[in-house]
């Protein structure tokens, strides 16, 4: 969601968290303005920007000179970023192409430094802040006096207080999360969020946070759904992050650290009880994959996945079972409480159809995306192919010696006679 409300055929370039005086606002440029929200706001139309040249503060920080036309003379804003020091430099690079592309060849535009521009250097011509001379109220935010590029070492919002044997990891400013913008800090202990006031908004042991997903908002931001334990199950908080580069750093820390990320151990000969449900594979089959206690359309079940068949399984015997050559898809999902579960994509005589697994624990569920990754063909990949080969059969399913099965009227899977349809078509 963009932070602005754009007119009609106005295209957004650019937005992310600066610093103007040491005052945090959020800037977005578009075609026909630039806006800057924050306690105060202000906005300019792009006309009125001369020039934008990348430049550094005495300790070499990367900002940003832009230099406006004002009623009053020419102006001078310097922008610093409120992000991680290695992405400064790629948000300084941005804004200044952007501004760039904007304006294009402006004819009043300010010449860069040393560069033998044979056009006026009217940046001689600024017209200084003072304080007999100030501006309206609205326009003392914003605008910056054109004085010694000299950097405080006031801080907008100091680190949190961490206990003894803490440390941070990582930290970003200028995270939105819904509407609210925060610094966020990534300790070896838990996930802080502060406010611009420097105050501890929220705060998740690293224990409580459960899975992380790469994302993009509709307006192209990047983010990170992050699945959060709480005693009422798991709830996702979305966070959209200023840039790409500070979105991917956080992804590679937290995939470090949350269990859905671990590798999981791998073995030979999974250790695999005698028996579950009703289930028996047949003479040189191989059972890949067995999870008791699965949730399909509130019922529980018992689901193998073999080299040659998906079957589905209860007490009262066999409910449903697919050839491996009808699976089309498997797609990480989440029930309504946030259980981890798995979306099926199964094609049927009928058409398509999509099965919801839920598990009751988020290995099961990678376990089972790691095995069907391996029996689903790649029917997305562009290049190549994969040249594997995989024996696919057909299985007639077994009918058990005490079980009255009937053959389900839009499938054709062999089911409980008490049931007229199977366990997915039902």
């Amino acid at each position: 969601m963009s932070p602005v409300s754009m007119h009609n055929d106005e295209v957004q370039y650019y937005a992310s968290p600066i610093l103007v005086k040491n005052q945090q606002y959020f800037a977005t440029l578009t075609n026909e303005r630039l806006i800057i929200e924050g306690p105060t706001s202000r906005e300019f139309k792009t006309t009125a920007i001369l020039a934008a040249h990348p430049t550094h503060l005495q300790e070499r920080e990367p900002a940003v000179k832009i230099v406006f036309s004002t009623p009053a003379g020419q102006k001078e804003m310097i922008w610093t970023f409120p992000c991680d020091p290695a992405f400064q430099e790629g948000e300084q690079e941005a804004w200044t192409d952007n501004i760039r592309k904007i304006i294009g060849d402006n004819p009043l535009a300010v010449p860069a430094e040393d560069t033998g521009d044979a056009r006026p250097d009217i940046t001689k011509d600024i017209v200084i802040e003072t304080e007999e001379e100030k501006p309206k109220p609205s326009e003392t935010i914003t605008i910056i006096e054109a004085r010694p590029e000299v950097k405080t070492e006031e801080k907008p919002a100091g680190e949190p207080d961490l206990i003894p044997g803490e440390s941070v990891v990582i930290s970003t400013a200028g995270v939105r999360i819904k509407h609210t913008f925060f610094t966020i800090y990534l300790t070896n202990l838990r996930l802080i969020l502060q406010n611009n006031a420097g105050k501890i908004g929220r705060e998740f042991a690293i224990s409580d946070l459960k899975d992380a997903a790469e994302l993009e908002s509709d307006a192209g931001e990047p983010e990170i759904a992050l699945s959060v334990g709480m005693q009422s199950g798991l709830r996702q908080m979305i966070l959209s992050f200023p840039t790409k580069p500070a979105r991917d750093a956080w992804m590679s820390e937290l995939q470090a650290k949350l269990p859905a990320h671990r590798p999981a151990p791998k073995v030979e000969e999974p250790v695999m009880p005698e028996r579950i449900g009703t289930f028996v594979p047949a003479t040189n089959e191989k059972t890949l994959v067995t999870t008791p206690n699965v949730r399909i359309k509130n019922r529980l079940s018992v689901i193998h996945l073999t080299n040659t068949r998906f079957v589905v399984d209860s007490a009262s015997g066999i409910v449903g079972e697919f050839a491996l050559n009808t699976l089309n898809r498997a797609v990480r999902m989440a029930s309504e409480i946030g259980e981890p579960g798995i979306a099926l994509k199964i094609g049927s005589a009928s058409g398509e159809k999509e099965m919801h697994i839920v598990f009751s624990a988020v290995n099961d569920r990678e376990a089972w995306m790691d095995a069907l990754s391996e029996v689903i063909p790649d029917r997305t990949a562009s290049a190549i192919p994969e040249t594997r080969d995989y024996s696919l059969s057909h299985v007639t399913p077994q009918k058990p010696v005490h079980t009255q099965q009937i053959s389900c009227p839009s499938c054709r899977a062999m089911n409980h006679a008490a049931d007229t349809y199977c366990s997915f078509c039902g």
